[in-house]
């Protein structure tokens, strides 16, 4: 498996390392949320994507989330005091129930135009052909 995702990582500079552990996210994804409304999503994402696969670090861990999110500049105080009183918890599970309702098994998925549905990391090629067919 890793195999194939350094393939596909390798012409973009991104080296994947075997996997431990496998985390669970939901607090990564409501500490993504909080990184969102501060307006520092991309660079969340990016931290977070990175420490995981790359440095093995386990997103799950609170202590850990708060330390990759400070390097980016979110007040850690305040990430801290938000997860721990589950602020986007309730954005998670709306976000839950669009997943349910394309059918969402897998991330990342596309919806495109509400109908049309991209599974994974696809080339940019399958993406350019469906929007052929939408236009």
């Amino acid at each position: 498996m890793i195999i194939g995702m350094n393939s596909a990582g390798s012409p973009y500079g991104v080296h994947f390392n075997p996997k431990d552990m496998v985390a669970n996210s939901r607090l990564a994804l409501e500490a993504s949320e909080f990184a969102r409304d501060a307006g520092k999503f991309e660079e969340a994402h990016s931290r977070l994507f990175r420490a995981y696969f790359q440095e093995g670090e386990n997103i799950g861990e609170k202590n850990i989330l708060l330390r990759l999110l400070g390097e980016i500049g979110l007040n850690t105080h305040q990430l801290s005091d938000a997860l721990d009183r589950g602020v986007f918890s309730d954005r998670l599970k709306q976000s839950i129930v669009r997943a349910n309702k394309y059918s969402i098994t897998a991330v990342p998925t596309f919806i495109i135009n509400g109908e049309d549905k991209i599974v994974g990391a696809q080339p940019y090629k399958v993406f350019k052909q469906c929007l052929d067919l939408q236009g």
